[in-house]
């Protein structure tokens, strides 16, 4: 009976401290996340306003319609736009508006790998947040039906909870890492232009 007792002790303690440690941590991950997409979405904004810029002098092409779409920040429509133009002949070619030169495929490049950065951010969190609740869900319903559970389940119930908790951990790694490698090519990217 002690042991039948001390299990489900160990089932309250643990279950009740994933569930706690995993919201907290979803929270501090969002706000990670939610920063670098920030970021991500300025310089995203930076440069589709130079292709915007690029695009109102071509007026009646696919490229006239770049500076809505860049005011209206969506991206991929810009991305979309510039390849309906055929704007190759632009490659490696220096544009000059307004006084400012840029280069239209680097901008576009850049462009093109930010809005894939902000996916990949995006999916990966999203992921996280499925696991992380997943995890919280299982642990509540242990919590309650911690008194029900014969001694043999407990250790099993013990391993689920190990198994989720260590498969919201890995997932948050996976939304740590594309961050910070987006942070550090953002980075770079703004130091060289």
């Amino acid at each position: 009976m002690g042991m039948a007792y001390e299990g489900s002790t160990a089932i309250f303690y643990t279950f009740s401290t994933i569930a706690q440690t995993l919201a907290g941590a979803a929270a501090l991950l969002g706000a990670l996340a939610l920063y670098r997409l920030d970021q991500l979405r300025s310089a995203m904004r930076q440069s589709a306003e130079l292709l915007a810029n690029w695009g109102r002098n071509h007026r009646g092409s696919p490229a006239s319609r770049i500076p809505f779409a860049a005011g209206t920040g969506d991206f991929a429509e810009v991305l979309r736009l510039w390849k309906e133009e055929g704007a190759t002949e632009y490659q490696g070619a220096t544009v000059t508006i307004d006084g400012l030169s840029f280069t239209p495929q680097a901008t576009y490049s850049q462009l093109e790998s930010l809005v894939a950065m902000e996916a990949a951010i995006i999916k990966r969190f999203k992921w996280a947040l499925f696991l992380t609740a997943a995890t919280i869900v299982a642990s509540v319903t242990m919590l309650s039906l911690n008194p029900l559970l014969a001694p043999g389940l407990r250790y099993w119930a013990l391993i689920l909870g190990i198994v989720l908790t260590s498969a919201s951990l890995a997932s948050y790694w996976r939304v740590l890492s594309a961050t910070l490698i987006g942070a550090a090519s953002l980075g770079a990217r703004q130091t060289t232009t």
